[in-house]
Order: C-alpha cells, then structure tokens, then sequence
C-alpha cells in the first residue's frame, strides 16, 4: 500500500486519481480497463432510456434504497419491476433470476451483499443477465470494505457503493464505478454545473457535450469535507488489507451462527457456507419478540444492533475490530431471547 495524505484530497476526482496513480489501497480493483468512476451520488447513475414494457430484474432481499429508485421509475415511466427471490443455495438463486428474466429486461440489479448477509454469485449473475441481452448493475454497499471486490472481473456494467458502512468513512458520501463504454448508455438522472466539457461554458448553445468520465455524474456544489474523510478511511481500511479482515471476521460470523442454529425458535437467515456469507448475521425471532428489542439490547448490554421489528429480523454486524468477548456478549443475548 502505497501511502497518501488524505488531506491533501480535495475532490472526489482527485482522490480516485491518486488510486488510479498508485498512491493508495486497492479495496475496488478497477484498473485493468479503461473505467470511470465517480464519488458522489451513486445514484445519479440512471441506466438507459426507458420505454413503457420494459422491465427491470431485482431480488427480493433489497434495501429500500435499491428498491424505492425503481418503484419511483416504474410509477414515471411504466416500466415493470419483476422480483427473484433469494436462498442459500447459489444454483436456485440463479434459477430464480433466470425465471424471471425475459426479452424485455434491460436491467439485472441485485446486492452483491444483501442487508442480511448473503454473498450473491456475483460472475454467474452477470453471465446469466448478458446471456439475456440484459445489463448487469450490483449495490456493493455491503461488499466494499468486507471482500475484495473487482468489478473488471465480475464484468458488470455498473457497481455502485457507499463510503459510510464497511469503509467506516462519512455518511452522505458514495462510490460509482462505470466502464467507459457505458457512460453513454447510463445517462445521468439529473446535472448541473460541473458535469459538462469546458467549452461548454461559454457557448450554452452547443451541442450538448458532457465530461468524458464519470465525472458527468458529479455537479454542482459539494461537501468538500466528507471527502478527506472518505479517503482517509480507505487509506485505514487498505493498511489492514480486506484480505486479512475477511480472515478475521469469517471465523467469528460462523461461530456465531451455529450458535444460533441450536435454538429451534431461531430461523440464522445468513448461509453458515463462507462462499456464500460474510459479517452480517441475520436471525428472524419469535413472534412473541418485543418491539423495543433494540432499545433494551443497548440498555443492559451496550451492544447496538440492526433490529426490523415487522419482520422480527435481528442482524449483528461482525467487524474486523469485533472482539471475542463480544462475540461471546452476543451469543448470551440470543440465548436469552431463545429463552424467552
């Protein structure tokens, strides 16, 4: 790893610009093809021009920050939103997609990571969907900071993710990767100043010529703050190696989980399969579970936690600076809640 001063970082451009020169980690390994990449507002990547009938092909494990952008766009624009469901088994979840999946499906979107924990086929899932005629966009929110991620080799069309989960940088700061010859077909959701060509500026009457990189994507003022921030927790994260930190975190999950496979009124949501799990550990709870759950987790153990009452999913977040005794902290609050 070479080192940099995070402060010198004053744009998102600049900062990708000392990784792409060297002079800092490879978390996202995107150098082996020409590519973009902006750090501003994933989602103001759009995708292509849509048209009534189209359909997009998602999972049913999104966030709502991967799932409400297209209801919105199907309520716009009369395009079909199509769900495949998810498993632990990775030859049904792509069977699944390809069920769902049909000529007119412009997009594949999936969590490279979902929220519960599950790894996706990530090269499958991309095979599967350019099969079809089909892109291939993954949230990689989960994923960045976690696993090595490496977009050229998965051969996606667009990997999206956030700086404030698993790279423990600032909230309101994300990451968009897109290989050049698709900057044309992810046309921008909205722009302002800043994503155009320089001659621009002073000719409003030219054609329209917007930059030739990612940068299109990013405009208008900005936070100039977060971004420091944001490069020094890559440079944090990239000193201890995601390699290491997968080493790390992946014996601690699994004791985890098959402690919580003891307890017949607890459903481990989260493969026990490596291949297929990661820090995240999900666990639905009984019906009899109170709502306040979170509240009184904190309150006598001091342990905070992920808890989606109506669905009575409580998820631990297993990190690299997570502790033995920690571990050992969460296994006696689910014995309890087994218990109760």
């Amino acid at each position: 790893v070479v080192q940099f001063d995070p402060r010198l970082v004053v744009s998102p451009f600049i900062l990708f610009r000392r990784l792409k020169e060297g002079r800092g980690p490879r978390l996202v390994d995107v150098r082996a093809e020409p590519s973009a990449r902006t750090l501003r507002g994933a989602e103001r990547v759009a995708g292509p021009d849509w048209r009534p009938g189209d359909e997009v092909v998602i999972s049913d494990q999104e966030h709502q920050s991967g799932l409400l952008p297209w209801m919105i766009l199907a309520k716009r624009t009369g395009i079909r939103v199509r769900t495949a469901a998810l498993s632990d088994n990775p030859d049904e979840i792509l069977q699944n997609f390809e069920d769902q999946i049909t000529s007119k499906t412009r997009i594949v979107f999936a969590s490279h990571v979902t929220h519960r924990g599950l790894l996706l086929p990530a090269r499958q899932l991309v095979d599967l969907a350019h099969e079809n005629g089909a892109l291939m966009v993954f949230d990689g929110a989960h994923a960045v900071g976690q696993i090595p991620v490496y977009p050229h080799r998965i051969g996606c069309d667009a990997y999206l993710a956030s700086g404030h989960k698993w790279l423990l940088g600032p909230q309101g700061t994300g990451m968009a990767y897109v290989p050049q010859k698709h900057l044309e077909t992810f046309q921008p959701s909205w722009s302002g100043w800043g994503a155009q060509q320089d001659e621009y500026l002073d000719n409003p009457h030219a054609p329209l010529a917007m930059k030739d990189s990612a940068r299109r994507y990013e405009f208008g003022t900005k936070h100039w703050s977060l971004y420091p921030g944001l490069g020094a927790s890559i440079e944090f994260i990239g000193s201890i190696g995601v390699d290491g930190i997968r080493e790390r975190v992946t014996p601690l999950a699994e004791r985890l989980k098959h402690h919580i496979k003891q307890f017949p009124t607890l459903l481990l949501l989260t493969p026990l399969e490596e291949a297929m799990s990661t820090g995240l550990v999900s666990v639905r709870l009984p019906e009899t579970t109170p709502k306040n759950l979170k509240d009184q987790l904190w309150d006598k153990h001091r342990m905070l936690v992920s808890y989606d009452y109506p669905h009575r999913v409580l998820r631990f977040s297993v990190a690299f600076f997570t502790t033995e005794e920690e571990v050992e902290l969460a296994m006696d609050a689910i014995r309890e809640l087994a218990a109760a």
